[in-house]
């Protein structure tokens, strides 16, 4: 009886990678954070204008930001994790993937807890009549989503920093995006160093847009590239 020749694992097809679809996606991924981030200095602003002495009833007033922020927040977590692992699909690197996903997980966690801040003004009366004590509360959130937020673009910059060199050598990214990568690491690191804030994060917002437009670019290219290969 006839046996069939035993398969070693050189001999299984390898799976071709769509590097377009995942320029492509990526591309999507970075315009969706970048676009979801831009909306928090609208936020901001508009906080700024109900800005009330009275804790609790200043977060009554304005409770409808928590579900925006939670928004907000959970498209930038979805737009960088989109990013990442369309990256990490054409790199399989697992610095940056690490730095990724922790990035958009501490997203997620302060689009959490923002929503949880705004969203306790009934709640904060009641458990804390003296308008000190609310302060002294509503402090300690803020230094919570502060350090979160610090968290978050320090692993960002980890990641941005592994685009500048693993994913240029890599071609995914020029010299464009790799200026982009790096001066938004220096953006956002400077400041959490000097002055222990995280305010840098901002730069996320066109570094994020631009590197969209970047890989949306290249994904372009290299679809050329593979019509012209099979034609």
């Amino acid at each position: 009886m006839a046996t069939l020749p035993a398969m070693t694992m050189t001999d299984l097809p390898h799976p071709t990678v769509d590097r377009s679809r995942l320029l492509r996606t990526a591309g999507a991924g970075a315009l969706l954070a970048g676009l979801s981030y831009a909306l928090m200095p609208v936020l901001v602003f508009t906080l700024l204008a109900e800005e009330n002495p009275d804790v609790a009833a200043g977060k009554l007033a304005v409770q409808w930001v928590g579900a925006v922020e939670l928004a907000v927040f959970a498209g930038l977590a979805a737009g960088t994790a989109i990013l990442v692992l369309s990256v990490d699909a054409l790199l399989r690197h697992p610095f940056l993937r690490a730095t990724g996903l922790l990035s958009a997980a501490a997203w997620l966690f302060v689009g959490g807890q923002t929503f949880a801040n705004a969203a306790s003004g009934a709640n904060l009366a009641e458990a804390a009549p003296a308008l000190a004590d609310q302060q002294v509360a509503d402090h300690a959130v803020s230094v919570v989503i502060t350090g979160s937020v610090a968290v978050a673009a320090l692993t960002a910059a980890g990641w941005l920093l592994g685009l500048a060199t693993a994913g240029r050598n890599a071609g995914i990214v020029g010299l464009p995006g790799t200026v982009v990568a790096v001066a938004a690491t220096v953006v956002m690191i400077g400041p959490i160093v000097a002055w222990q804030v995280p305010f840098g994060a901002v730069a996320l917002i066109p570094a994020y847009l631009v590197l969209g437009v970047i890989l949306l670019r290249r994904a372009r290219t290299a679809a050329r590239r593979a019509d012209l290969t099979t034609g």
